[in-house]
């Protein structure tokens, strides 16, 4: 069958047996339940996650203006940020956000530098802190006590601002008489 979403850009839906995921407004809607399609065909899983960056991105450049406002600010060359693995964030679609939503500021120009943070777990059986992979079943398990999925996330779903470049205003030279 295909699947009204995919429809739209003319994709047929594939089996749930393929490495292809349900689409997840597929799934809310009960007719369509159980269609499968990779997101990248899905019009409307494209647009939600767009406006889910570009949302964050908006809200990044007014955090980043706001730390500037008031310090004598004369531009913001770099901001560096901390993205988790297994924040839904697409990270590549963050620079391009930054710079439309930076024009005509501050920080219009700035370079956007990201670090990946690992998805570290605490283990609830022996506090064993270990990183995992989600698409790797085997690093689910403690690799001291061999618990199973028995942890609390430790890391991985950060999105924040580590620190900024800024360039300040030259001191204003004082008149001569």
């Amino acid at each position: 069958g295909i699947c009204e979403s995919a429809r739209l850009v003319g994709r047929e839906s594939v089996s749930l047996s393929s490495s292809r995921l349900p689409c997840r407004i597929c799934f809310i809607n009960k007719k369509e339940r159980g269609r499968t399609h990779g997101p990248a065909s899905c019009v409307i899983e494209r647009v939600r996650q767009a406006m889910h960056e570009m949302s964050l991105v908006r809200q990044l450049v007014e955090i980043v203006l706001g730390e500037c406002e008031g310090r004598n600010v004369a531009s913001i060359r770099a901001v560096h940020l901390s993205i988790g693995e297994l924040s839904d964030v697409v990270e590549e679609q963050i620079p391009g956000l930054f710079h439309h939503f930076a024009r005509g500021t501050l920080a219009e120009g700035a370079e956007v530098v990201v670090k990946r943070v690992p998805a570290y777990v605490h283990c609830l059986e022996c506090s064993n802190i270990f990183a995992i992979n989600v698409k790797d079943e085997s690093s689910l398990s403690c690799p001291r006590c061999g618990a199973y999925r028995k942890y609390r996330l430790f890391s991985g779903r950060e999105f924040r601002v580590d620190s900024l470049e800024i360039e300040f205003m030259a001191d204003e030279a004082p008149d001569e008489e």
